[in-house]
């Protein structure tokens, strides 16, 4: 009897197992990484950038994959053209730990790059932690530079994440906005929570004289970073998902 009620239990762990390591569509505009990789990520393994320079914590972002699919794909300014972003510090899925402000990290702003956009005048760079009512970490307005470096924000704008209480991986959303003409205020609470802000965000696009049509274009980017593995992110999915 014992003998079988140890092989029950294996049986669900390994079911448990099996459903945390499932996989997951990478985002749009992300740097990709292949299955292999992310098969074999854990949360404790560390890597590098091709420069060595940006370590990052490794963290399997299919670990509650449904709950992480569904905010990743809530885009704020869907239906605007779009243009391409990059940062280095974004290693496959993962954020570098130089972004956070745990331990491991330096309470930095991602790097971040992309062309000039023809007729902006300035730029917008949101970075949103976007499970579940997205928090700003980063808002940075009057933006004129295309190439803004590790630590680029001030404190005063940026904050980076710490440690999960919900111990699962978090997907951290960029945006950078390419505007005709600058705007005074940037819309969004700082490091708060932004209920509906996919209606705040569209006051960009009315410029300081009223005029609409103020957003050119935007860029976006998805990465994910983690304090602790969830083991059981079943309670996560069934929450958000309704299941």
């Amino acid at each position: 009897m014992k003998r079988i009620k140890i092989l029950s239990a294996l049986l669900c762990l390994t079911t448990v197992c099996s459903f945390a390591g499932c996989s997951a569509n990478t985002p749009a505009n992300t740097a990709s990484s292949s299955t292999e990789e992310t098969s074999t990520a854990s949360s404790e393994e560390t890597s590098s950038s091709s420069s060595g320079s940006a370590a990052v914590t490794m963290v399997d972002k299919t670990e509650g994959s449904r709950v992480n699919i569904f905010f990743e794909r809530i885009n704020f300014l869907e239906g605007f053209d779009t243009f391409e972003v990059t940062s280095s510090d974004l290693i496959g899925d993962n954020w570098a730990d130089s972004f956070s402000t745990t331990t491991a990290g330096d309470d930095a702003s991602p790097q971040l790059s992309w062309k000039a956009v023809e007729g902006a005048a300035s730029y917008v760079v949101y970075m949103f932690d976007q499970f579940g009512t997205p928090v700003i970490h980063w808002l940075s307005n009057g933006i004129t530079d295309t190439e803004l470096p590790t630590g680029w924000a001030p404190k005063s704008e940026y904050i980076g994440p710490v440690r999960h209480a919900d111990k699962t991986a978090h997907p951290y959303v960029i945006y950078v906005v390419a505007l005709k003409s600058p705007v005074e205020k940037a819309p969004g609470d700082f490091y708060n929570g932004n209920y509906k802000f996919e209606e705040k965000i569209l006051d960009l696009d009315t410029d300081g004289k009223g005029n609409k049509g103020n957003i050119i274009s935007y860029g976006r980017l998805v990465g994910y970073y983690a304090g602790e593995e969830n083991p059981d992110p079943s309670e996560w999915v069934a929450w958000v998902t309704g299941d």
